[in-house]
This record gives structure tokens, sequence and C-alpha cells, in this order.
């Protein structure tokens, strides 16, 4: 079950509750009362609640009132601007954990437990709730660098939007904006891509590069036919591609294949492009973070390949990054 149709539900810290309990009641602004949980995908629910990390489900409870408790008495005689309600800890019908498996949280406080949660709103509000943040601090330290144009950030919406694909590639649906749908699309299949690559032993190899783009063509464009062969132009060593790989044969080669692409789809973003992006992201991820082979890659597909292209590869390079890390701008140290 979820919160859809639920009435008189407030989101509290635990330590509000425990505190709820021990002094027999709790001042609070109605306006963390949610009298009738709206069905429309709002997620202001888990905005009421006090600040904690955005994954902590721990830390948050909700308390379900009981329909005998009216919302228009007991006002607080202080506040003026805003209407703050006291209510009984006699009022509170059930309580119930944000997920599931925090349920024996609630055990030993004495009040009975609801049989439901708020599971499916809390995995939306973690996916939105995220991505706004990480968006957010890219954009700040993307334009305080001045490293795009500012038409780059025109939509902040659909950047948004970029982000939340790239932090969960199975959220991807069809976008308006052309770009952000054919990244969209990419990063669908990112996690699959470098999954069958790991498991391949492509990931640390220099045959990274080939495979990376003939997988990305096996799940999106299974209808061309293509005799890509990149390893044999490639130094062989331990390590994955790097910028210097990139000779004019390797790169004659994959614009041949990138032509059969256009004549079957003209938006979509160049091969060298999501190439470097699955590097990048596997070096971020899974690697050293060694920012002079980013730098390297990023520079060439914007000289190179790509302005525009290379401009979102920038974007999802940062998005890549943790929010600690983004917020502490020590990777700044290497530009």
């Amino acid at each position: 079950m979820t919160l859809t149709n639920k009435n008189n539900i407030i989101c509290l810290g635990e330590s509000e509750l425990v505190q709820w309990i021990a002094r027999g009641s709790i001042h609070i602004l109605k306006e963390r009362i949610f009298f009738s949980y709206p069905s429309n995908g709002d997620l202001s629910f888990f905005a009421s609640a006090p600040f904690f990390k955005i994954d902590d489900a721990k830390a948050r409870v909700i308390v379900k009132l009981n329909g005998n408790w009216s919302s228009d008495q007991n006002s607080h005689r202080a506040c003026r601007e805003r209407n703050v309600v006291n209510i009984p800890s006699e009022a509170i019908e059930e309580v119930a954990p944000i997920i599931r498996q925090h349920k024996h949280r609630l055990e030993n406080i004495g009040l009975k437990i609801a049989d439901w949660n708020a599971e499916n709103e809390w995995n939306d509000w973690l996916i939105n709730q995220g991505a706004l943040e990480r968006s957010t601090i890219v954009i700040k330290i993307l334009r305080r660098l001045g490293f795009l144009e500012q038409d780059f950030f025109l939509n902040e919406d659909d950047l948004f939007i970029l982000t939340k694909f790239a932090l969960r590639p199975s959220e991807y649906k069809p976008a308006h904006d052309t770009k952000i749908n054919a990244w969209g699309k990419f990063l669908s299949y990112r996690d699959q891509i470098m999954k069958d690559m790991r498991f391949e032993g492509h990931c640390d190899q220099t045959s990274f590069l080939q495979y990376s783009i003939l997988k990305y063509l096996e799940l999106n464009y299974p209808s061309i036919d293509t005799n890509l062969n990149l390893v044999d132009d490639i130094e062989k060593r331990e390590g994955g591609w790097i910028f210097k790989d990139l000779t004019a044969e390797v790169i004659s080669k994959i614009h041949q294949t990138q032509n059969l692409i256009h004549e079957e789809n003209p938006d979509e973003i160049p091969l060298l492009v999501l190439a470097s992006y699955l590097r990048i992201f596997d070096e971020l991820i899974y690697g050293q973070k060694d920012w002079n082979l980013i730098f390297n890659l990023i520079r060439f597909n914007k000289y190179s390949i790509s302005k525009v292209d290379s401009d979102y590869l920038i974007y999802l390079t940062l998005t890549a990054l943790s929010t600690e890390e983004l917020v502490k701008d020590t990777f700044l140290i290497k530009f």
C-alpha cells in the first residue's frame, strides 16, 4: 500500500516523534499536515519534514492522525504569521515507516504500526530530489567556470531531466528536446553496455573503444551491418583507451560507421562523443579519476567532433561525480 488516499498524515523526523510522545503533545505548522494526500504525483510531503540526507529514510516516519482530531483547535498564541496547531499524542492513530525494511524501528515506541508505507513515493522523491540537487550544483559550477555558452543553460528543466536519466537510466522516456532525447536514449543503454563489456573483459583493455561502439550499435541499430575494426590500429597494453589512441585511421573508420547511422537517424550523437562518455564514466566510477585523460577527451570532442555535443559531455561528466565531490570542489584543482 502507498500514501494515495491517506488522510491526516504528517512526515516527521524520528526524533520529533519521540519528543511528541514524551511531552504528550506537539506544536506543528498546520501546513505540514496533509489532510488528503494528492494522487497527482506531488512529492512536497517529504519536503515538509526536517532536513536530512536525501537517502536517509530511517530518520523519517509517517504519523496518521485519527478522525476525531480537529485542525481548528489549540492555535499557538505566539504564532501570528502561520497557523501553528497543538496535537496531543492521543490523536495519533498509527505510525508508518517510509520503507518496509525500517518497520522494526517503530516496534518499541508503543504505538500502532500501520500495514502500509511510502516506498513508491519515496522512490520517486529520491530520484527527483537527487537529480534536482545534482543539476543545481553542476549548473552553478559550470556557470562559474564559464566553460559553456549561456545558451546552454536556457532551459534548466531539460538539464534536470537529463540528470535524472544519468542518475537512473531506467527513468528514460522520450523528451521533447531533440538533444535531451538522444542523450537520454543513449543513457538508457549505458549500464547494459558497461555490464556486458566488463563481463567480456574490455573495460580494462584498449578494446574498450571498439566494443563500446559495437555494443551501442547492437542495442540501438541492429540493422546496421558494420565491419568496424579498431583493435588492430590501437597499441595493445593494459588499461582502457586514451586520447593518443585516436589516430587518423581510427577516427576515419568511426566516421564511416557514423555516416551509416546518419542515413537512418541524422539526430544521433556522434559515436566518438558517446564512446568518450563511456570511457569517462568508467574512469570516474571504476577507475583512478585521471583528469588529464578526461580533459583531453573533452577538448578533442569540443574542437574536432561537435561543440554542441561536447557541452553535454562536459555536463554529464560532472553529473557522474557525487554531490559531496561537487560541493567540495576538490576536482577543480585538476583544471
